[in-house]
């Protein structure tokens, strides 16, 4: 038996699959690529830098059961950054998860390890990715029976739609 579907509504399901296949695509890459912290930017037509896309490779993924992590990945919406100190070096953020599914997290970043790793050109970058009110992916982990959250990859949302 055939069945027929709404034009708009195949589009909705076609949509809906296509963002759950780049989401898994983005955490399963996040396992591969992982050496160092890095910042993935867009580039012009002339070369330069339009915006800042993502950071990769924050922190290595637990998988080994010992570990006891549940690796995830969520769509969040950034309510706070905070800061490392007197310095501008994001050290973390609040974010929160839009509706239906509403709730609030505090994810912190191992920022020693990724300031480390970026060039000194690179560090005013990571306010532009942490911003009040942008949208981002964001692949964390959380460990162990106290539910530690590790930070994996960041991503604009924007990415998504503007590969």
């Amino acid at each position: 038996m055939i069945q027929e579907i709404d034009g708009g509504c195949l589009m909705k399901r076609i949509t809906r699959c296509a963002k759950a296949i780049v989401l898994g695509l983005l955490a399963s890459w996040s396992v591969v690529c992982s050496a160092e912290p890095a910042l993935v930017y867009e580039r012009g037509l002339e070369g330069g830098v339009e915006d800042v896309r993502a950071l990769v490779g924050i922190e290595e993924p637990m998988a080994a059961p010992v570990e006891n992590c549940d690796q995830r990945i969520a769509e969040l919406v950034v309510d706070e950054v905070v800061y490392d100190g007197v310095s501008n070096m994001v050290a973390g953020f609040r974010a929160t998860k839009p509706a239906p599914n509403e709730w609030y997290g505090i994810f912190r970043l191992d920022n020693a390890a990724v300031y480390k790793a970026l060039p000194n050109s690179a560090h005013g970058d990571m306010l532009r990715l942490f911003k009040k009110g942008n949208e981002l992916i964001v692949v964390y982990q959380v460990c162990g029976s106290g539910g530690f959250v590790s930070v994996r990859d960041v991503y604009k949302k924007s990415t998504l739609n503007n590969p």
